[in-house]
């Protein structure tokens, strides 16, 4: 991120989190939200502390100020121009890990209706570090590098018409950006 004549830019290097879980499922929560693609580039600014009477510009220096992993709150709050709205990122999974057509909507309220009796998201946490950036989507993953250019659904587009909505809106950078091949 960086604060140059008025004009922000983020820049995100990283990968979506994946979890195993029981029964040899997967859950993914990507680097984007339901309402946000930038989720990732985002999330850390409205986590960070909000000092009174500061000015909007400085507001962005108190990312730094975060010095430990934080709660990802279930919603942000409804502000001037935005009503309230999930905090969380977009959370999926395969009916078949090897076949992208076959990606789901996962309810962060309700894991139990995707994954079972008794499985249930507990908190997500964010968090700075100093550390190198975790790889290993494009093994979990192998179709993944074909879908630089396009979307899950295969079509370089999106398109209200396509049979698959959830495929066709999302594609590789939802799941890795800024990492080389």
């Amino acid at each position: 991120m960086g604060l140059q004549a008025g004009k922000i830019y983020y820049k995100v290097r990283g990968e979506a989190v994946a979890v195993d879980l029981p029964g040899g499922r997967t859950l993914f929560a990507l680097l984007r939200s339901d309402n946000d693609i930038e989720w990732s580039a985002h999330v850390m600014q409205g986590l960070a502390p909000k000092i009174q009477g500061e000015p909007w510009a400085k507001s962005f220096d108190n990312v730094l100020l975060i010095n430990k992993k934080v709660e990802v709150p279930r919603m942000w709050p409804a502000n001037a121009t935005l009503p309230e709205q999930s905090a969380y990122p977009m959370l999926v999974t395969f009916g078949d890990i090897a076949d992208p057509m076959t990606i789901a909507s996962v309810d962060p309220d309700d894991l139990a209706a995707t994954f079972g009796k008794g499985v249930k998201l507990k908190r997500i946490t964010a968090e700075l570090t100093d550390d190198p950036v975790t790889t290993g989507m494009a093994e979990r993953l192998r179709w993944l590098p074909n879908y630089y250019d396009k979307m899950l659904d295969g079509r370089t587009i999106n398109t209200i018409e396509a049979e698959n909505r959830l495929a066709n809106d999302l594609s590789q950078a939802d799941f890795s950006r800024g990492l080389t091949k």
